[in-house]
């Protein structure tokens, strides 16, 4: 502990000696949990960096999730003060819990810059996160405001990161810091799962973190807890609305979708089902069935009415070249899912949102749904057969494979290839041995 003490203050006389403005590190989340990832990430850029601190600042209502999606605000900053106690140089702040949201990084930046003007922030995300900066709300602004320190994570080429970040760096090129840390690969839906299942996440996160949760019931079925914490079982958060069978989805869908797009569906979820027997056995049919029937529910409308849906959700739209129905319609379909028919089940929409692109980190059901589409029996173009005979024995090949040819057709044809396929490739590839 002495030898902390003098590094630290070895670091703040050099600091006081170079008349240098004060380096904050700024990192938000919900921080649900907040784990030993966040705080390796912290300690590494807060060392490497030369900060003088980082900020934990937990989300209020971030623009891409629903209130009822996370804990309550109090639970999750509480669970960070006792995650960052003792670390001199690691401070929490409650700002966003106190603001009106959905709250942006951007807002949240301008007022630490506004309220502190002689500090230079470093705004802490991971290369997960980086590949969607260019869709966020107001990334320009975001990037003028402070500097973006993007963090490696398993899976990620940190190079092709920085060609596709390239553009919107530009003008500020010296703001893009891209940065390698110690692997520490814990994911927060992870550490849910596994307490939801009763399993230990001892090891994921700092001992009074897992004490609180314990304490208060958090990530349990609220019908086995007190009602305080989040329902991480599929279909049960809190106001969620019960799902319904196929059969009395069609005549919502056939007002929406034209009887072809219909008949594909419904072949989908066939392939689905099938699928689902095979690699997920303990899943319940109807969140299979639900994914799959409603997968393309919006893949007849207009690129206008997309991009309505998607502006009227309050979500940013992406750069003009990803602006066709054959990518928007994934994300407008959750959100019509969800609005209309009232499912809050995050397994049910990351389904239907990323059937088209895939995703780095996909789950079980999100490659499910994303090869039953691929392979439903009405496909048939070169390929296709090995696709299909994959999926009968391993879902990760098969995905990757699907991927693989996804991209190599789409760069045969020129058109723009988004990077969340590129990247699900990439994670899928260090997964999986050929």
């Amino acid at each position: 502990m002495q030898e902390q003490e003098m590094q630290l203050r070895e670091k703040e006389i050099k600091q006081g000696q170079s008349g240098r403005r004060r380096r904050v590190g700024v990192m938000g989340g919900t921080f649900d949990p907040p784990h030993y990832g966040h705080l390796a990430a912290a300690e590494a850029a807060w060392e490497d960096l030369d900060l003088d601190e980082v900020l934990f600042i937990p989300a209020g209502v971030p623009p891409h999730k629903k209130s009822e999606e996370v804990s309550a605000a109090h639970h999750r900053l509480a669970m960070v003060k006792l995650a960052v106690a003792g670390h001199p140089h690691f401070r929490v702040s409650r700002m966003e819990l106190e603001r009106p949201g959905p709250h942006y990084s951007v807002d949240t930046i301008r007022l630490l810059t506004e309220a502190q003007p002689g500090e230079e922030f470093y705004f802490i995300i991971g290369s997960d996160m980086a590949f969607e900066l260019p869709r966020w709300y107001e990334p320009r602004q975001l990037v003028a405001l402070c500097r973006i320190v993007v963090l490696n994570r398993p899976g990620y080429s940190m190079d092709e990161l920085s060609c596709h970040l390239a553009g919107l760096f530009a003008a500020h090129p010296d703001h893009l810091l891209m940065h390698r840390v110690p692997g520490v690969d814990i994911s927060s839906t992870e550490v849910r799962q596994r307490l939801a299942l009763g399993k230990s996440a001892r090891y994921l996160l700092p001992d009074a973190v897992l004490a609180y949760i314990k304490e208060n019931h958090l990530y349990v079925n609220k019908a086995a807890g007190d009602g305080s914490g989040m329902c991480a079982a599929a279909g049960a958060g809190a106001g969620a609305t019960p799902l319904r069978p196929p059969a009395e989805l069609r005549a919502w869908l056939e007002m929406r979708m034209k009887p072809a797009r219909l008949a594909h569906s419904e072949r989908v979820m066939k392939a689905a089902l099938q699928l689902a027997a095979v690699h997920d056995p303990e899943r319940d049919p109807l969140v299979v069935q639900t994914s799959a029937i409603l997968h393309d529910v919006a893949r007849d409308l207009s690129v206008t009415e997309l991009e309505r849906i998607i502006s009227e959700a309050g979500r940013s739209l992406p750069a003009k070249e990803w602006r066709s129905p054959a990518l928007l319609h994934a994300e407008a379909g959750a959100l019509l899912v969800q609005k209309e028919l009232g499912i809050n089940d995050p397994e049910v929409l990351g389904a239907i949102r990323y059937h088209t692109t895939g995703r780095p980190g996909m789950t079980t059901l999100e490659k499910i749904i994303f090869l039953a589409d691929y392979i439903e029996e009405g496909r048939s173009f070169p390929g296709v057969e090995e696709v299909r005979r994959l999926a009968a024995v391993d879902l990760d090949k098969a995905v990757l494979t699907a991927l693989e040819q996804s991209i190599m057709y789409i760069i045969k044809t020129g058109r723009p290839l988004h990077p969340a396929t590129l990247e699900a490739r990439h994670h899928l590839l260090a997964k999986v041995k050929r």
